[in-house]
């Protein structure tokens, strides 16, 4: 399956030189902090997988991995958010995701093992911010597609992943031990839901409109 990797990691470096290319469109508003998480995604994956594939170095940067891209995914979409109480809720759920990976942590030998509880409640958490997001966008009256909204479009990617994440691990763990064709085609559709959700995050940069920071006045209503 060494082309479902090729493919994920191609994706993947799509997504992040297109959020270079277009970095115009959203370098005034808080969704700057895509550019670094875009690009440190791939990168972290090839060094774990190529240089410390094994090592307790190679897990602990997949540990770190799993902290830092949640969290960062919850905080972007909390920047989005303008009213007041789904802001609450989100930083919120930003407190629990961090709780719960830290009471992983506490559990395992992070140079040994990867999270793998928190990061796929992380998953469910970030959906929950996600749809939050969105029913401000439809409360607003906003269209999507109309208004070529450019986080819209890259929620929409991140929406690929996580939706179906939780349901694929668990399917991993427990189904895959029945059959190693179940296995291969388990990986396939994550490898394959991954592309796909890079390669919409890569299209909102080039489809979405330029970012007009929201005034301050309009925020913590």
């Amino acid at each position: 399956m060494d082309y479902y990797y090729y493919a994920g990691y191609i994706a993947e470096f799509l997504a992040a030189i297109s959020a270079a290319v277009f970095l115009y469109k959203y370098k005034k508003s808080q969704l700057i902090w895509l550019l670094p998480l875009l690009w440190y995604i791939p990168i972290n994956e090839l060094i774990c997988q190529y240089i410390f594939s094994g090592q307790p170095v190679g897990f602990m940067l997949k540990n770190i991995y799993r902290v830092v891209v949640p969290l960062s995914i919850i905080l972007l979409v909390l920047s989005q958010v303008q009213k007041r109480k789904p802001r609450t809720i989100i930083k919120f759920i930003a407190i629990i995701n961090t709780a719960l990976v830290i009471l992983e942590l506490l559990t395992i030998n992070p140079f040994e093992t990867k999270t793998s509880f928190s990061f796929t409640i992380a998953s469910i958490l970030i959906v929950i911010c996600l749809l939050i997001y969105f029913i401000e966008e439809l409360k607003g009256n906003h269209l999507f597609m109309a208004n070529r909204n450019l986080f819209v479009l890259i929620c929409f990617g991140f929406l690929i992943f996580h939706v179906p994440f939780p349901v694929l691990i668990y399917a991993q763990k427990n189904i895959s031990t029945y059959s190693n064709d179940i296995v291969r085609a388990l990986y396939k559709i994550h490898f394959i839901i991954a592309i796909l959700s890079y390669l919409m995050i890569a299209f909102g940069f080039y489809w979405g409109n330029k970012i007009t920071p929201p005034s301050p006045s309009v925020k913590n209503r």
